[in-house]
C-alpha cells in the first residue's frame, strides 16, 4: 500500500472513530514527524539540503538576533544588558528551523548552542532546553520572576555563563542570588516594575547591603546595576567592567568606594545619574591601578569632583565627561589634579553650537567633556577650559567649528591662549579665523608659539581667512603658518600673496581630509557604547 493510500485511510479512521482524539496529542507527534519527513523528501534537492550538518549548523548560527528589551520603568534597562556586549541571543528562530524539513530539524537538534541560550519568554519547557543543550554554558534573560525561573536559576547554578535579570524583585528573588556561580561571567541586575516593588526590602537585605551569590563569583568580569536601592557587598577579584546607573539609597557614595575597593583589576567603569552622594571620610580614598576608562554621566558637578577626590587614579586613566549638569568650578578643579589631566600636552575644543566639546590628551590618556545640554555649559567649559590645564604643558592649541562662532566668545578664548605659556602650536580651521578677526589685535603674545596651521574646509572665502590672520599680524609676527586646504576648498594661489611678507614663511598642503589631533590609542578607538571614538563623538 503506497504512502498516499495509508494516509488517506488513517484520515478516514479518524473522522469515524472519535475515540482515537484521547491519544491526540500521540497522533499530533505523530503526524507532525510524518509531515517533516515529507517536507525533507520534497526539499532534499534544494542545494542548500546538500550541505554537510556542520556546515548547515553554521549557517544557522546567523540567524538568531540579540533580545530586545521591553520598555520598562526602570531608567535604562536597554544600555545595562547592551554595554558589555552580552551574546544571549533570542533563539525563537530556532523553532521555525527546525519546522521546516526533516533534516533540517536533525541539524537544529544537534546544535548544543542553539539551545544554551535561555529566555523566559521562550515556548519551550526549561527541561527540554537543558537536555538539548548539553551541558553546554548557559545565557539566561530574565523579564520576570516567575517560581520555576528561580528555581531553575537554583538548580543550574554552576552552568550559568551569562545572567541578564530585568526588573528584578529582591523581595520574591534575593534567596535565589545566594547560590554559588563560579562560571558566572556577565551579570545584570535592574530595578523592578516600580519603586512600591522593594516596601521593606531593607530589612530583608541586611542593612540594604546584599552579598551576591554567596560571594562565589569567582569568573565574573562584567557587571552591570540599574535602579536598585543598593550595591553589592562583594569582592570581585576579576571584575573588568562595572556599570552603575541611577543606584540609589543611604550613603551611596560610601558603599560605591567600597565595592570598587573589592575590584583590583577593574578597567572599565562607568557611573551614571548618581546624585546627592554624602561626603565620605576625607582619608577614604580607593586606588584603581588597573583603570583604563572612567564614563562619569548625568552627575552634578558638585557629585562628580566628590567622587574625584575619592579616587587615585594612574595616569594611563582616560576620563569622559557626558552632559553635566549643573555645572560648578569644583568639577574642574578637580580634575586639574588628577594625573591623567595634570600630564596633558594637547587641547582641543569645538566651538560648534550643536556639539561643543573639550579634549585634552596626553602620551598615554587625557579627559573629554561632552553632551552639553545648553549654552551655558558651552561657555562654562569654554571659560574654565585654563582651569582644567592649569598643571599641564599644554604644547598644542586646536581650534574648530562648523559653523559661526559667537563673537562674545573673544574674551574667553584671549584668556585661554594666555593660560598656555608653553604653547607652541596652534590650530583652526576657517570658521575659528573669523573669530581672531575679530578680536583685532587682541590676539595674546606667545613666545614660544612657532606655528600656526589653518584647516581651509571651504565654509569661508579666502579673503576673510587671510583678513582674519593680517588683522593679528602684530602678534603673530614672526611665525610659520600653513595652510591645508581640503578637497571642498578652491585654493588661488594670488588670494595669499599679502600672508608671504608679513610672517616667517607660508607653507600650503593640500590634504585629502582635515588633519586631526594626535590621540592615545584609548582615546581614539572606541570602546563601550559609552566610549566612543573621540575623533568621532
Amino acid at each position: 500500500m503506497s504512502s498516499l493510500n495509508i494516509a488517506a485511510t488513517l484520515h478516514t479512521h479518524m473522522k469515524q472513530d472519535v475515540s482515537l482524539m484521547s491519544a491526540e496529542t500521540a497522533v499530533e507527534k505523530l503526524l507532525t514527524s510524518c509531515i517533516a519527513f515529507v517536507r525533507g523528501v520534497q526539499e532534499s534537492p534544494c542545494p542548500i539540503n546538500r550541505l554537510p550538518p556542520e556546515l548547515l549548523n553554521h549557517v544557522f548560527d546567523y540567524i538568531p538576533t540579540r533580545p530586545q528589551i521591553p520598555v520598562t520603568p526602570t531608567r535604562d534597562a536597554s544600555t545595562a544588558f547592551r554595554i558589555w556586549g552580552p551574546t544571549v541571543l533570542d533563539t525563537r528562530s530556532s523553532v521555525v528551523l527546525s519546522q521546516v524539513c526533516w533534516y533540517w530539524r536533525d541539524v537544529c537538534l544537534q546544535s548544543s548552542t542553539m539551545w544554551a541560550h535561555i529566555l523566559d519568554s521562550q515556548p519551550f519547557e526549561l527541561d527540554t532546553l537543558l537536555e538539548r543543550s548539553r551541558e553546554l554554558p548557559l545565557k539566561v534573560l530574565m523579564t520576570f520572576s516567575e517560581l520555576r525561573s528561580l528555581q531553575f536559576l537554583s538548580e543550574q547554578s554552576h552552568g550559568i555563563q551569562e545572567l541578564h535579570w530585568i526588573q528584578l524583585d529582591m523581595q520574591r528573588s534575593g534567596a535565589c542570588l545566594s547560590f554559588p556561580a563560579p562560571a558566572l561571567r556577565t551579570l545584570t541586575l535592574t530595578g523592578p516594575r516600580s519603586s512600591t516593588s522593594y516596601h521593606g526590602a531593607d530589612s530583608y537585605l541586611d542593612d540594604s547591603c546584599p552579598i551576591l551569590f554567596s560571594n562565589q563569583t569567582t569568573a565574573l568580569a562584567h557587571l552591570s546595576l540599574c535602579s536598585l536601592p543598593w550595591l553589592p557587598h562583594n569582592r570581585f577579584d576579576n571584575l573588568t567592567c562595572l556599570y552603575i546607573d541611577s543606584c540609589h539609597g543611604p550613603n551611596l557614595l560610601i558603599r560605591l568606594l567600597s565595592l570598587l575597593s573589592g575590584c583590583p583589576l577593574l578597567e572599565h567603569l562607568v557611573l551614571s545619574a548618581l546624585s546627592d552622594l554624602a561626603p565620605a571620610r576625607a582619608d577614604d580614598v580607593v586606588a584603581l591601578g588597573a583603570l583604563r576608562t572612567l564614563v562619569l554621566k548625568q552627575v552634578s558637578a558638585d557629585d562628580g569632583a566628590l567622587l574625584l577626590r575619592h579616587l587615585a587614579l594612574p595616569a594611563s586613566t582616560a576620563l569622559r565627561l557626558a552632559d553635566i549638569f549643573p555645572c560648578a568650578a569644583s568639577l574642574p578643579e578637580a580634575l586639574a589634579v588628577l594625573p591623567p589631566v595634570s600630564g596633558v600636552t594637547r587641547l582641543a575644543l569645538d566651538l560648534t553650537a550643536g556639539r561643543p566639546c573639550v579634549c585634552a590628551v596626553g602620551e598615554e590618556s587625557g579627559v573629554r567633556v561632552d553632551e552639553y545640554t545648553s549654552w551655558f555649559h558651552y561657555e562654562f567649559w569654554l571659560g574654565t577650559a585654563p582651569v582644567l590645564v592649569s598643571r599641564a604643558q599644554v604644547r598644542e592649541l586646536w581650534l574648530r567649528a562648523s559653523g559661526p562662532v559667537d563673537r562674545k566668545h573673544g574674551a574667553a578664548l584671549h584668556s585661554l591662549i594666555k593660560a598656555l605659556p608653553e604653547l607652541e602650536l596652534l590650530v583652526v580651521n576657517d570658521d575659528v579665523v573669523e573669530l581672531l578677526s575679530s578680536m583685532q589685535g587682541t590676539v595674546p603674545t606667545c613666545s614660544g608659539l612657532t606655528s600656526i596651521h589653518v584647516h581651509c574646509e571651504g565654509r569661508i572665502a579666502a579673503r576673510s581667512i587671510v583678513d582674519g590672520l593680517l588683522a593679528n599680524k602684530t602678534q603673530l609676527a614672526g611665525k610659520s603658518v600653513v595652510v591645508c586646504c581640503m578637497p571642498a576648498f578652491r585654493f588661488v594661489r594670488e588670494e595669499w600673496k599679502e600672508l608671504d611678507k608679513c610672517f616667517r614663511s607660508v607653507e600650503y598642503r593640500f590634504c585629502e581630509s582635515t588633519p586631526e589631533m594626535a590621540m592615545p590609542t584609548v582615546c581614539s578607538v572606541a570602546g563601550h557604547m559609552l566610549w566612543p571614538s573621540w575623533r568621532e563623538a
